[in-house]
């Protein structure tokens, strides 16, 4: 008897915990593109090598590289909606948007800043963390936009080090 009250008090002071959710979205769309980099998939972009001198007052930038983005398969011929990149850092990202070096044992002094044409991308914001690549009712065929990635100095005395940094990329209809 003694350990059916014990069991039914037990019962009665566990307290329901609400569950956590997982939300899935998703949508049907009337066209659907892909795309690539330099003409593949998951590029490799080298940045040339630089001298620390170059980079060694805090905003000071060096070494851009330049990649195209190109629009590919699209099942319309024309746009039915704003098409654009978005980007997605895969590492930590400064507190203005830039990558942040993920080399091992690399310095925290240096960034990579990702560019449109010649302005910065800042990938800490959602909206400013995409290029449009097409208007609503423009052409899907032929598209490609240049974009750079350059060295940033995020403090000074920066010595030699590895730089490393990587984001995914993906379309979406706006």
């Amino acid at each position: 008897m003694k350990k059916t009250v014990i069991a039914l008090a037990l019962i009665a002071t566990v307290q329901q915990v609400q569950a956590a959710e997982v939300k899935f979205i998703g949508e049907i769309v009337d066209e659907t593109c892909s795309l690539e980099v330099n003409g593949v998939t998951n590029p490799t972009i080298m940045l040339p090598s630089v001298s620390k001198k170059d980079l060694s007052a805090i905003g000071q930038t060096a070494g851009e590289s330049r990649f195209t983005l190109t629009l590919k398969g699209c099942t319309g011929a024309e746009a039915t909606r704003t098409i654009a990149a978005s980007f997605l850092p895969n590492g930590d990202v400064t507190k203005d948007g830039r990558l942040a070096n993920e080399a091992p044992g690399g310095s925290n002094k240096v960034s990579l800043q990702l560019l449109d044409e010649t302005t910065p991308i800042n990938l800490a914001s959602g909206e400013l963390s995409r290029v449009t690549l097409v208007e609503e009712g423009e052409s899907t065929q032929g598209v490609s936009k240049v974009l750079g990635v350059r060295y940033y100095a995020e403090a000074s005395g920066l010595e030699a080090t590895a730089v490393e940094s990587s984001m995914q990329y993906s379309i979406s209809y706006l």
